[in-house]
Parts: C-alpha cells; structure tokens; sequence
C-alpha cells in the first residue's frame, strides 16, 4: 500500500490501535466473516480474513497491508483502514458491488500473495506500453 505521510487524515486520532483493530473485526462480522488474523512484523501490519459466501461451498481469503512509517503512526493508518474498509462493506451491504469484486485486488492467489501483487509486474508493464497479458496463462494452457 502508498504510504499516507503526506497526508494530514487522522493525524489527530485519540482512537487506540486495538480499539480499531477490534472495531474492525466487528465489521468484517457484519459480512460474516468466518476467520480473522492479524499480524504484525517490524511496521509492518497485515490483516487476512476468511469470507465464505452464502449459498456456495467455496472459501475466499483476503490480505491487506499496512505500512507505517513509525510506531506512533500505527493508530492513524489503522483509522484510515477501518474507513477504507467501512466504505466498501457498506457499499457491498447497499447492494451496489459483490464483495468479492470488491476486495478483489486483495484476493490471496496462493500463500502471502494477492491477485494485485501477482498482476502489478503487468500492469506496470503495460502502462509503459508493453502488451502483455495481465494475468499469467493457467497451468495445463487452459
């Protein structure tokens, strides 16, 4: 994810990490989510969870990722994920986008990998021109 330094959003938060870590699972429960992890390596924050959608066998997981620039920050990026994600599951909920459209960029392909990550060398690719195909051809050639 771009870094918010420049930005002054939720700069001033008095809202403590786990209190929006917590205020974010209650979301994620909202759409039931099935399973939630969070994890954190040096700044690094990840959040994965599990959603299962109704009416199917199948099971999606998603990853986001944050990275503050330093500890204190921790908090305000937080703030900005709880709204990022707000938007989305509301937007979901209105009925105006599936959820797995929506998080789509955020859908793990295979382990620690999102669609986004897979699919960024490409797209990168071809906003320099090169005409590649944005997704690798799936195995066996079908």
């Amino acid at each position: 994810m771009p870094e918010l330094t420049s930005m002054k959003s939720y700069v001033n938060t008095k809202v403590p990490a786990a209190r929006t870590q917590e205020q974010i699972e209650r979301l994620l429960r909202r759409i039931d989510v099935d399973a939630t992890r969070w994890t954190t390596y040096g700044l690094t924050i990840t959040l994965e969870f599990a959603w299962t959608p109704k009416d199917r066998p199948g099971r999606l997981g998603f990853l986001l990722r944050l990275n503050p620039p330093e500890e204190r920050e921790r908090p305000r990026h937080l703030r900005a994920l709880y709204w990022y994600l707000k938007a989305k599951i509301e937007a979901y909920e209105f009925g105006l986008v599936d959820l797995a459209q929506e998080f789509l960029p955020h859908l793990l392909t295979g382990p620690n990998i999102t669609l986004y990550e897979e699919a960024q060398p490409r797209i990168e690719q071809r906003m320099l021109g090169q005409d590649l195909p944005l997704l690798p051809e799936a195995a066996g050639g079908a």
